[in-house]
């Protein structure tokens, strides 16, 4: 998922509008119901990159459409067009993936083919802003029939993000516990590997 993003400058207008219609008469005010600092709200206004919690903070605040106001406008009536005469809409909500993005056509094809054979864990890396979090989305669509859409946030400035904290967060939001699921796996295991998961057990909880 992208660290940063910043409002189009097709809507400075907008958020200009915004910070008054919702009572902030400078940034400054604006800032401080936030209690966040003035450079990052400035940052937002000029259309510069701030964090996603802050982004998703400040267009809260302003009544903003987050996804709207990061694409050009003409992006946007494009995919209204589109909208309004479809018969159907996405049930996901996406973070960066959106009605205009195209190619990786062959890539998709392959992933597509590759999770529904033998994969189960599919890691997509690289460089920041080269579209990670657009194609991972996009794959979801291939799916969306059969499977539901797990979120986590590794940037989230709310709760831990390293890799167990965030594994615990995605088991427990289909039902399973932590416990539960390695007393599952250890069941399965001979008993070296067992003892070793009994370990990793006893280390998890104590550092939680």
């Amino acid at each position: 998922m992208p660290r940063s993003v910043h409002v189009h400058p097709d809507y400075r207008i907008d958020v200009a509008t915004a910070l008054e219609r919702n009572g902030f008469l400078t940034q400054g005010d604006l800032a401080a119901h936030l209690e966040i600092a003035l450079c990052t709200v400035s940052n937002f206004c000029r259309g510069v990159n701030v964090s996603i919690a802050k982004f998703e903070a400040i267009c809260e605040a302003l009544t903003l459409d987050k996804k709207q106001i990061i694409q050009p406008k003409s992006v946007q009536s494009s995919v209204d067009t589109s909208t309004s005469s479809s018969t159907t809409t996405d049930p996901i909500e996406f973070f960066a993936y959106d009605r205009a993005w195209v190619g990786r056509s062959t890539l998709i094809s392959n992933l597509s083919d590759r999770l529904q054979t033998s994969c189960r864990i599919l890691f997509l890396t690289g460089m920041a802003g080269i579209g990670k979090t657009a194609l991972a989305e996009r794959l979801m669509i291939e799916f969306q029939e059969r499977s539901i859409l797990l979120r986590e946030n590794f940037d989230s400035q709310e709760q831990a993000i390293d890799f167990g904290s965030v594994a615990a967060r995605l088991l427990e939001s289909v039902g399973r516990s932590l416990h539960q699921t390695i007393a599952r796996i250890c069941g399965n295991l001979p008993l070296g590997l067992f003892t070793i998961c009994k370990t990793i057990a006893v280390c998890w909880r104590s550092i939680r």
